[in-house]
């Protein structure tokens, strides 16, 4: 797949390590853009990029992964958000849910799972 082909994915967590990981194991399908936290995402976003789907973790310093959500579907931007975090909370998955997330997924994330949900999102894409 070039360049041209791949969508454009927003990953988001101040894990310097999860963001190596992350778009190691995704880039081969994805266009990786990483930010280190959810205010850094947010100036990024309202600086006209539009990704595809979002990939934000839950706890980051100055925008919490809520916030960002929240502040993504005010823009408002039509992607798919996929929130992880290390916290096993239901209700902070509900809240997410609520806020606007499409998948929830506790942390260490299983690569071939979140693979899995982004391209069962991907047919959102652009909807």
């Amino acid at each position: 797949m070039n360049e041209a082909e791949k969508l454009q994915l927003l990953l988001v967590d101040d894990a310097p390590m999860i963001r190596r990981v992350l778009s190691f194991a995704l880039n081969r399908n994805y266009q990786i853009t990483t930010c280190a936290d959810g205010a850094e995402a947010l100036k990024l976003l309202e600086h006209g990029f539009k990704p595809d789907v979002v990939v934000t973790d839950y706890e980051m310093p100055e925008l919490d992964g809520l916030e960002l959500i929240r502040a993504i579907r005010s823009i408002p931007i039509s992607c798919p958000i996929v929130m992880i975090s290390s916290l096993a909370d239901f209700e902070i998955k509900k809240m997410a849910i609520q806020a606007g997330a499409d998948i929830y997924m506790e942390k260490p994330v299983a690569i071939l799972m979140l693979k899995r949900h982004l391209q069962s999102l991907e047919k959102n894409i652009g909807q």
